[in-house]
């Protein structure tokens, strides 16, 4: 039986277009050769996508790309070589045989992955997923605020080098502007998957657009804040320590402060936890002013906001949050033992993500000097 690993989730958003991402994202580059690169990107994306329909990728059991829309990878590669300047998939290897044979063992046999000018949409087996929606507003805002994470030389808490940030800043608007739909076909390997396989139809055209029809009301969330949580500065002899959060004014070394106060432990068995904020967190806050981070969960999906700006969210429907649930159950069928430290959270996600779409559950974290 083949051992559950992660999902390389990087590798499935990213395996139909890594050339022309690296193309904008060379460390070193001068901003006006990403400036040109990205106008280069967006003209070939918003031109094929005007023209093209669903894009076939077919991996091969060699974990590469072996043809795209029925022509071998090696074409594919050399056209858009002379568009861009660089192959489009190259020799890269996507998927290692050990994810190949994951994936056949429980019949997962090919993924969609299509963006639009209303988000990022994943379809399993053609059933759809919960997908990232955006629009050009909460784009923008994303960039902005991860551009407030930029590496900056101190330990401060950073996301991503300047350089990084740079082409990112570039290639995301152009996610809002074009329409590709990728179906990323797995190989049958011999052996591994079930004896009885029937073959999976591919989702049909117009599965995106009812993906699109059937998201939520989409109006503005946050209007309200059930529960509003804040940090707070602490400090022994004098010395500034960190932040840790409070409620109702109180915080965790005040409820630390009055269980001590009031003699309520004699035996001194509860220990509040003082939940300090991480300190490469706390600086990089403080230096940027932020001065809020909220979250809310609704009918049709999460949704955060950083000083107030929306950011793209997180969108399901009753449908997906179901699918999802199976998803996992049949990537991850045991229990925590065996599963890699980063999958921790799957048998929670796995068991819940079907309730999801019945809370409506709003959060928020002020920092000092909010």
């Amino acid at each position: 039986m083949v051992r559950t690993r992660r999902i390389p989730a990087l590798a499935l958003a990213l395996a139909c277009l890594p050339a022309l991402v690296a193309g904008c994202g060379g460390e070193g580059g001068s901003r006006a050769d990403l400036e040109r690169s990205a106008r280069r990107v967006e003209t070939v994306l918003g031109t094929v996508s005007r023209v093209l329909p669903a894009i076939p990728i077919e991996i091969g059991k060699d974990g590469r790309v072996a043809r795209i829309a029925s022509f071998p990878a090696s074409s594919v590669n050399d056209f858009f070589e002379d568009l861009t300047g660089t192959p489009l998939v190259g020799r890269i290897v996507f998927f290692s045989h050990d994810y190949l044979e994951w994936f056949d063992s429980v019949d997962l046999q090919h993924l969609t992955i299509a963006t639009r000018p209303e988000g990022l949409f994943v379809m399993a087996n053609g059933r759809p997923l919960p997908h990232i929606a955006w629009n050009a507003t909460t784009l923008d805002n994303l960039v902005e605020v991860i551009g407030r994470f930029q590496s900056d030389g101190s330990e401060a808490f950073s996301l991503m080098s300047p350089d990084t940030y740079e082409a990112l800043g570039l290639l995301l608007p152009i996610a809002s502007r074009v329409e590709l739909r990728f179906d990323l076909r797995f190989p049958d390997l011999a052996g591994v998957g079930p004896d009885d396989r029937r073959e999976i139809p591919l989702p049909p055209p117009g599965a995106i657009d009812a993906m699109v029809d059937a998201r939520g009301s989409g109006e503005t969330p946050l209007e309200t804040v059930d529960v509003a949580l804040s940090f707070e500065p602490y400090s022994e002899n004098g010395v500034e320590l960190g932040w840790v959060p409070a409620v109702f004014g109180f915080s965790t070394v005040d409820l630390q402060r009055l269980v001590k106060g009031l003699e309520l432990d004699p035996e001194g068995k509860l220990e509040i936890p003082r939940l300090v904020l991480r300190e490469d967190l706390r600086e990089r806050i403080a230096r940027e002013k932020i001065q809020s981070v909220a979250a809310e969960m609704r009918d049709d999906g999460l949704y955060a906001r950083v000083d107030g700006a929306l950011l793209p969210h997180l969108a399901w429907s009753e449908e997906s949050l179901v699918n999802l649930s199976d998803l996992l159950m049949r990537l991850y069928p045991g229990d925590e033992d065996g599963l890699p430290d980063d999958a921790a959270w799957v048998p929670l996600v796995r068991a819940t993500a079907p309730m999801y779409n019945d809370y409506d559950l709003a959060l928020q974290f002020a920092f000092p000097g909010g």
